[in-house]
């Protein structure tokens, strides 16, 4: 196809876009041996043009279309530069065509329409963008169900395809992609891909492992429903969407490792992304977690564990949509070294947790973080929570027992524990501090406060602080001056509350002394 330059006179148009539809063929140095496909030269070729379209002699602009070909063919797409001498435009004796033409030439490679299926190593593609040159993967045929098990064994997608001298990206698994392939054992996403389309693993039931890579921001409805064999999936960071029912009925799923940052949609209490995986039993919460969408992992009514290391985490459901519902067998819920706080209904309704212990690193406990926990009879709550929100353990009504080793009781705005707990469990304080739990708001609620606990009992230690004693003065390292520091005697009262500063300053007589600093508390002897 010929298209001269907007206003441009015939010996001077500047560009010939050339879109192929066959091999490509470069145009020589000369350009005396330009043939068309007929084998006419360009000179016929044009003087045809002219006459086609009724070009006058005043210089209209040519507006027609031809195609160039020559001898040798060339594969990639660029410009190029071609001369083309006076005699292969001096036709008829039109002496208005005799000046030498430079024609700068853009080869463009034939691209297929969107929805062509392609073949390659095995794997079926469809393209999705001719612009962008981008395919999915596919099944085999016209419909998923044409043909069976065409996939096998092993399948490494790459990342990138190439028909006909055109390279495509690989950028989604398609719908039905290998729905109905229970030969399959295993498959590699590359990390341009990112979608895995609605019922793409179908029925793979020797599927044993996923690791959906990074890319991958949607996981579509039913993609690996029934998936029987396979028992551990990795769920990346940038995951935002799992579909309805997406990992239903995978029965040998026994972990998942969940890594996604910002998932604001995992299926819905009537369609749980995890539902009848009954052997589910380990969620492994990654760092850098920000989010979980309500019903996340409603229904694993195998669920026993879950590791929760979100170091920032800041939402985990709502009121209408808990993370952890109906996870009936879950009775264990570790929570991190780093985690900083405890979303609001972050495992409400986890009725099968016994206990509880929130560590060090903690400083907030959300609203009803952990309520209508059942089971629940043991509460820990370690040295930094400062404020625990509102109904934060309510209708959890058979705890007997809540430690809490804050010196100085969390601010609470609503009662976090229900008025039977109150009355009937034991609330253990620090030694020395019964009095600010007796007369501290909703704290005071308790009817039995057990002035009981040392400041070193259940504290985790930081390998990175040290305590020490030298010539009657404390030394503190691996933390920032301006940390604050408590110093009590070995029955827990407060001798000195300073910083690390300033703690050279204060001279202490000999004895026994508990020491705490950004958490951690040791005991001192001079």
């Amino acid at each position: 196809k010929t298209t001269p330059a907007e206003g441009a006179e015939v010996e001077t148009f500047s560009e010939i876009v050339v879109e192929f539809n066959k091999p490509v063929y470069c145009i020589n140095e000369t350009g005396a041996i330009v043939k068309d496909a007929d084998g006419s030269t360009i000179a016929t070729l044009v003087a045809e043009m002219l006459d086609a379209e009724g070009t006058t002699a005043d210089g209209s602009p040519l507006a027609t279309q031809g195609r160039l070909y020559t001898t040798e063919p060339i594969y990639v797409e660029g410009a190029y530069s071609v001369n083309i001498p006076a005699d292969m435009f001096a036709t008829d004796g039109n002496e208005e065509y005799s000046a030498n033409t430079v024609v700068n030439v853009t080869v463009k490679l034939p691209v297929l329409p969107v929805g062509t299926a392609i073949e390659a190593d095995g794997i079926y593609y469809k393209v999705t963008s001719s612009d962008d040159r981008t395919v999915e993967v596919t099944f085999k045929g016209s419909y998923y169900s044409e043909y069976a098990d065409e996939y096998t064994g092993e399948v490494v997608i790459p990342a990138s395809v190439v028909h006909n001298y055109v390279t495509y990206r690989v950028t989604a698994i398609g719908n039905y992609a290998f729905a109905g392939c229970p030969g399959l054992t295993s498959v590699t996403i590359p990390e341009g891909v990112t979608l895995i389309g609605n019922y793409a693993f179908n029925g793979c039931t020797a599927l044993t492992s996923v690791t959906i890579p990074e890319g991958v921001t949607s996981i579509g409805f039913f993609a690996f429903v029934d998936c029987t064999g396979l028992t551990s999936v990795s769920i990346s960071e940038g995951v935002t969407f799992i579909g309805n029912y997406a990992f239903r009925g995978c029965t040998g799923l026994t972990t998942v490792n969940f890594n996604a940052e910002n998932c604001t949609n995992m299926g819905g209490l009537e369609h749980p992304v995890f539902y009848n995986c009954v052997n589910l039993t380990t969620i492994n919460i990654g760092d850098n977690v920000k989010s979980l969408p309500g019903y996340a992992f409603s229904g694993c009514s195998g669920l026993t564990t879950v590791n929760f290391n979100a170091e920032n985490c800041t939402s985990m459901g709502n009121y209408f949509g808990r993370v952890f519902q109906d996870c009936s067998k879950l009775k264990s819920i570790n929570i991190g070294k780093k985690v900083k706080s405890i979303p609001n209904y972050a495992f409400s309704y986890c009725k099968g947790l016994s206990e509880i212990t929130i560590p060090n690193s903690v400083t907030t406990i959300g609203s009803e973080a952990f309520s209508h926990c059942t089971s629940l009879s043991k509460v820990t709550i370690l040295y930094n929570v400062a404020e625990i929100g509102d109904c934060a353990f309510t209708c959890s009504d058979n705890i007997k027992n809540v430690y809490v080793y804050p010196i100085v009781p969390p601010t609470a705005y609503v009662n976090p524990f229900s008025e039977k707990v109150n009355r009937n469990a034991t609330l253990h304080t620090p030694v020395g501090s019964r009095e600010e739990y007796a007369t501290a708001l909703y704290w005071r609620e308790f009817a039995n406060i057990s002035n009981d606990l040392t400041a070193i009992a259940g504290v985790m230690v930081d390998d990175n602080i040290t305590i020490s004693m030298a010539n009657s003065t404390l030394v503190i390292s691996g933390v920032a001056d301006d940390v604050a520091v408590q110093i009590f005697t070995a029955g827990g009262a407060l001798l000195h509350s300073t910083t690390v500063a300033e703690v050279s300053n204060i001279t202490l007589p000999r004895g026994v002394y508990l020491v705490q600093v950004s958490g951690v508390t040791k005991k001192v002897v001079l």
